[in-house]
């Protein structure tokens, strides 16, 4: 009878797992952030975004205002895609009563080599 064993690794070698969720409310609009996960040599936060229109009209979202913010860094969020979207450079419409998701990301600055920096302090989410 032969044995065969089976020697399974698992490695994440830049990508580290995050749980950090922020939420805020502006113009009828809740926007929920999830950050998912870390990449040192890409340099990015990686997470996910959820917008809802609670008002009773069409409101206008633009990932050009959304940005995370803490002591030494301002970070910008872009849509986690192969191609530009326009809600990264414009704003987009959403309807009342209406949720959109994406996967987003937010570069962070050469100047900060690990990401756990950025999280020794408080990060804020703000949308302006």
């Amino acid at each position: 009878m032969k044995h065969i064993i089976i020697l399974m690794t698992i490695t994440l070698i830049s990508c580290n797992p995050l749980n950090h969720k922020y939420d805020l409310i502006k113009n009828g609009l809740k926007i929920s952030v999830n950050l998912t996960s870390a990449d040192n040599e890409k340099r990015f936060i990686y997470g996910n975004l959820r917008v809802i229109n609670n008002s009773d009209k069409i409101q206008l979202y633009g990932n050009d205002h959304l940005f995370l913010i803490g002591s030494e860094v301002e970070m910008r969020a872009y849509i986690d895609s192969i191609a530009s979207m326009v809600i990264d450079f414009s704003e987009i419409e959403i309807n009342p009563d209406t949720v959109v998701d994406y996967k987003i990301y937010f570069p962070y600055p050469e100047s900060i080599m690990d990401y756990r920096k950025l999280f020794s302090g408080k990060l804020y989410l703000i949308y302006r």
